[in-house]
């Protein structure tokens, strides 16, 4: 009893090492879509034991369709080596998937190749008299097993795996993180269910392997996990409510922010938070966007009065200009078509003025893949900067342009601007 009680305390010793590990390093895009950190976090959480899981599912289908197989691989019949080849081929590539309980096309034929006795009348799994079930079955059973003092590995945990102390400390920074979101004690539960059936969600889990089918022989139905009975969790589940919570702190001090950021004029504003059709929630905004930097046009080269002359913009933008709104809005469309929305240079351009408008709408959009081709910002400030100096009379382009100094420069480096803007 005392080695077994020993063995407890290291697994739960390095699971609870496994989980802060992993929650403490989690990827930045990670349930990025959910503002709620601590709800984000015990999603995470939920991941990283059920990738555990993974494991245990993996090594149970192993162990049992190798042992299975063993015999047929060593023997002399060559129809029979055949088939127990190409069954442990599919063992194979099943156990290097990433999703191996989902219903994915290169995943779960491999399963039932490497499953199923190739007979043609029964080439399924097969599934529990328990029948379709929602993923948050799944989920309850695992909270219920986490929840006794002492719980045994009843399914879904499979006998010897490791999911089970994973679990039981996942299950305990989950009710932490419910702490902190001041989830009141009556709904921690659904916290975790939640949590667990969003990471489900993530992980693409349609089946889990279960215990064996009871019978009137039988009688009570067994609850060791086998490798050839499976439940299917395609039945229709409620959204997890956590998903929408707009009580907790974090949610709430996120939208408190978003909403002083937004309202105040002088606050930094992005165009990856503004959609076209919400661009008049911005039009009050007095400075330019934060994609929007004359570090983007600075380089080898570059004539001194072109950095004046976007210097020029940022020094006298004034958002309450129509034209200077009309800028943005179209440097912002130009950033949302690139890498798409270089002209054509196969067609000459014609030397009659009158010819020009027809030759520019006939003009191909082609793609260039070039390095920096596809980044926002230097779009963003060249199409704005460009066309507030071709139309703002007090410009330095337009100065210069009345004073019949060199453009040569300033042209050769906007040229495509220049379809561009006669496009827009």
């Amino acid at each position: 009893m005392l080695g077994i009680r020993l063995i407890s305390i290291l697994q739960a010793y390095e699971a609870r090492f496994t989980i802060r590990l992993a929650i403490d390093n989690m990827p930045s895009d990670r349930y990025s879509s959910i503002q709620d950190l601590p709800f984000r976090l015990s999603c995470y959480a939920a991941e990283v034991a059920l990738k555990v899981y993974f494991d245990d599912v993996k090594e149970l289908v192993t162990a049992k369709v190798s042992l299975l197989l063993t015999p047929a691989l060593s023997g002399e019949d060559r129809l029979t080596k055949r088939k127990a080849q190409e069954r442990s081929a599919a063992l194979a590539r099943w156990s290097d998937e990433e999703f191996p309980l989902s219903y994915l096309p290169g995943v779960l034929p491999n399963l039932l190749q490497a499953v199923v006795e190739h007979t043609p009348a029964a080439f399924r799994l097969t599934s529990s008299t328990l029948g379709r079930k929602p993923v948050t079955f799944f989920a309850d059973l695992i909270l219920k097993q986490c929840k006794k003092p002492q719980a045994n590995r009843k399914p879904p945990f499979i006998q010897g795996g490791n999911f089970l102390p994973v679990a039981r400390v996942a299950f305990q920074e989950i009710c932490s993180f419910a702490v902190q979101a001041r989830i009141p004690p009556s709904e921690t539960d659904k916290f975790v269910v939640d949590a667990v059936t969003t990471a489900c969600e993530a992980l693409k889990i349609n089946h889990v392997p279960w215990s064996r089918n009871a019978d009137a022989q039988n009688g009570r139905p067994s609850t060791v996990i086998v490798h050839d009975v499976w439940l299917n969790l395609g039945a229709t589940a409620q959204p997890p409510l956590s998903l929408f919570r707009q009580d907790s702190n974090s949610s709430i001090a996120i939208q408190t922010s978003q909403a002083m950021q937004v309202s105040d004029p002088r606050a930094e504003w992005s165009v990856m938070e503004v959609q076209l059709n919400f661009f008049h929630s911005v039009l009050h905004k007095v400075k330019l966007l934060v994609e929007w930097n004359i570090s983007h046009i600075h380089g080898t080269g570059v004539p001194p009065y072109i950095a004046d002359a976007y210097k020029y913009v940022e020094d006298t933008y004034n958002a309450n200009k129509p034209l200077h709104q009309l800028a943005i809005i179209a440097s912002i469309i130009c950033a949302g078509l690139i890498p798409d929305i270089f002209p054509s240079t196969d067609k000459q351009t014609p030397s009659n003025p009158r010819q020009f408008e027809e030759h520019l709408r006939n003009l191909d959009w082609v793609t260039q893949d070039r390095k920096g081709n596809a980044e926002a910002g230097p779009f963003i400030t060249m199409v704005s900067g460009f066309i507030i100096n071709m139309y703002e009379v007090t410009s330095v382009i337009s100065r210069r342009t009345h004073g019949q100094s060199d453009l040569k420069a300033w042209f050769n480096k906007h040229s495509m601007l220049s379809y561009l803007c006669d496009s827009l």
